[in-house]
């Protein structure tokens, strides 16, 4: 039998904050590298992260919060849906706008399909992430009541 590992808050605290430090350490490295290289595109793509980078601090933050959230039981956790899901929203705006920018870049041509594409999918997965982590919670109830 598996054992599954039990996440505590401190502990979701700690990667959560590991993870954006991770990231702003990288991002620095990039920019680094992109300033002493000759690649417009590597150039774009850093600038692209730099502008970005407040909301990928925001989701990573959310999805820290709700790491938080779902580490306690049952009427602490109801919050940790809704965390995961606006987070989940940022992300895929955040995945959309690097597509954008591959799609400027390599002429790809399909920048009409990703604004029909943006207004589907957000409202989409912020109802999909929220009915999701719901029902993790309550079968999760279940199993635990067994």
């Amino acid at each position: 039998m598996i054992q599954k590992f039990k996440k505590t808050p401190f502990w979701a605290l700690v990667s959560g904050l590991a993870g954006i430090v991770v990231f702003l350490v990288a991002l620095l490295v990039l920019r680094f590298i992109a300033g002493h290289t000759a690649s417009p595109f590597l150039d774009g793509f850093v600038s692209l992260l730099f502008a970005s980078t407040p909301v990928i601090i925001i989701f990573s933050v959310l999805f820290m919060v709700a790491d938080v959230f779902s580490s306690f039981p049952l009427p602490a956790n109801l919050p940790y849906p809704v965390f995961n899901a606006v987070a989940s929203v940022l992300l895929v705006t955040f995945l959309l706008s690097m597509l954008q920018y591959f799609n400027e870049y390599f002429a790809l041509g399909f920048g009409g399909v990703l604004d029909t594409l943006t207004v589907i999918l957000i409202p989409l997965v912020l109802v999909v992430v929220l009915i999701a982590g719901y029902v993790a919670i309550f079968t999760g109830l279940s199993v635990r009541e067994e």
